[in-house]
């Protein structure tokens, strides 16, 4: 009854903020989500989830404690040579905002699963409204880009005084996500869902981090072909990440 409380509150603030056409943010009693919070929950005996069905990840190397599990919502980026219909997009990178979802991992874990599906069609500044009325309080922590050569994963959590947190990583596994996953969101963006991943720390390059994981992919899959593409796209997408030391 609690996890459908809670997606009905999901819904209510969607459609309450388009009929509204975005209007200014009023944070909302805690009590309206169940008296639950959002952020700053502890992770203590947090387990990642692995597996997208048939297809699983790597488990996390002994020893290693999840610290940190954020929503990701943005764009994949992609280029094209030309337009044709010969030529494949290929991957120039990624920008996200991230939202602090540690308290969803111990007290909504459904609800947290099912966001990527939701917030993948909506814009990412409608998100950031959903989020904030439904915890009462400021929700981002970090971005999400990539470096310069478009091919190293950057998550920067230094967004606030004395935050020192930041996770540079390298591609160690990719799974294919859930069939059930949001192919994308709305009009000419539905190609599927990216890879779930795993991503080991550069330790030259990271703070506090060792292991990343990208897992309930919904959207951000390029299409087959550049045919009719410009030269540069972007795909909406939403994911979960999570943290480990």
């Amino acid at each position: 009854m609690q996890l459908l409380r809670s997606i009905s509150i999901v819904a209510g603030v969607l459609s309450a903020t388009v009929v509204n056409a975005l209007p200014t943010v009023q944070m909302v009693d805690k009590r309206a989500f169940g008296g639950k919070q959002l952020t700053g929950c502890s992770l203590t005996g947090a387990v990642v989830p692995i597996s997208s069905g048939p297809n699983t990840l790597a488990a996390p190397d002994p020893g290693l404690k999840v610290t940190r599990v954020v929503l990701g919502r943005g764009t994949q980026n992609y280029t094209c040579a030309d337009s044709q219909s010969t030529t494949i997009p290929a991957a120039a990178g990624a920008l996200a905002v991230l939202y602090d979802a540690s308290c969803l991992v111990s007290k909504e874990p459904s609800l947290l699963h099912q966001l990527p599906n939701i917030l993948v069609s909506v814009s990412s500044s409608l998100t950031q409204t959903i989020l904030q009325r439904i915890a009462g309080e400021a929700v981002v922590v970090g971005h999400h880009y990539f470096a310069p050569d478009f091919s190293t994963p950057v998550f920067d959590f230094r967004i606030t005084t004395g935050q020192t947190q930041i996770f540079t990583g390298v591609r160690d596994q990719a799974v294919p996500a859930l069939t059930s996953a949001s192919r994308g969101g709305l009009g000419d963006q539905q190609f599927g869902a990216v890879d779930w991943l795993r991503l080991k720390a550069v330790p030259a390059k990271t703070v506090d981090y060792k292991l990343a994981y990208r897992v309930e992919t919904a959207g951000g899959k390029a299409p087959a072909t550049c045919w009719g593409r410009p030269a540069t796209f972007s795909i909406e997408y939403a994911t979960e990440y999570w943290f480990l030391n």
